[in-house]
């Protein structure tokens, strides 16, 4: 148990420089030009394939804008040339109605042109934002990469300490620390407080568990899975 508290012991101290390097601003500008780059060509071609949506769209309704209204003027024309009342109401009904459709069309155009304008600019404040993005991408990475290189040996010294520990640690066990550890579960590895509770939790053990942590060292947490040792023995 010695070795794997002390392996956690340098591995948290591995997980802090990393921390410290990861609350920097140069690391927070890197990771968000990143992150923007990564879906900025994404979503260029999602607003690209909107626009040519729109543009077909737009020219269904003008040529139907065009249709309607041709036989608009027909029905008008017919009306104003028949005798017929009877025909020159049909014909004025049919009228009203074309014009109906009319301005479902403009309201449908206005609608769609409105969209491109917003699409349109959409697509060229991306645009402006690219290269910008890219310059601060670079610049940031570039102290990144110093800012880690800056710590280079002290991570190889503790690395190393981490194998050297690692030979006398059971497999399972030290399998099982790095699983919890992936998990993001904060210290692993934690004592029996008070003669009963996880020091992790501070959930009170069973005499089942009590039982065999006397008798093995070591028992597994049931509520936090945490590995808990009797800190007096140890």
């Amino acid at each position: 148990m010695k070795e794997l508290l002390e392996y956690q012991n340098i591995d948290g101290q591995l997980k802090q420089i990393e921390n410290e390097i990861v609350a920097t601003d140069e690391f927070k500008k890197y990771r968000s030009a990143k992150s923007f780059l990564s879906n900025v060509e994404e979503t260029l071609k999602k607003i690209d394939a909107r626009a040519g949506e729109i543009i077909t769209l737009l020219n269904n309704a003008k040529q139907q804008y065009a249709e309607i209204d041709a036989r608009l003027e027909e029905y008008i024309g017919l009306a104003d040339k028949s005798e017929n009342l009877e025909e020159t109401s049909y014909l004025k009904k049919k009228a009203d109605q074309l014009r109906k459709s009319v301005d479902n069309l403009d309201k449908l155009i206005a609608q769609l042109q409105k969209e491109m304008k917003e699409v349109a600019a959409t697509f060229d404040e991306l645009g402006k934002r690219v290269p910008i993005a890219k310059k601060q991408y670079t610049e940031n990475k570039a102290m990144v990469d110093n800012l880690k290189k800056e710590r280079e040996g002290q991570v190889r010294k503790l690395k190393a300490e981490l194998e050297k520990l690692e030979k006398n640690i059971d497999p399972k066990m030290l399998a099982y620390y790095n699983k919890l550890k992936q998990e993001n579960v904060k210290k692993v590895v934690v004592p029996l407080l008070d003669g009963s509770r996880c020091g992790g939790c501070n959930m009170e053990m069973p005499l089942g568990a009590m039982s065999k942590l006397n008798a093995t060292g070591v028992i597994i947490c049931d509520n936090c899975r945490r590995i808990i040792y009797n800190a007096r023995e140890d």
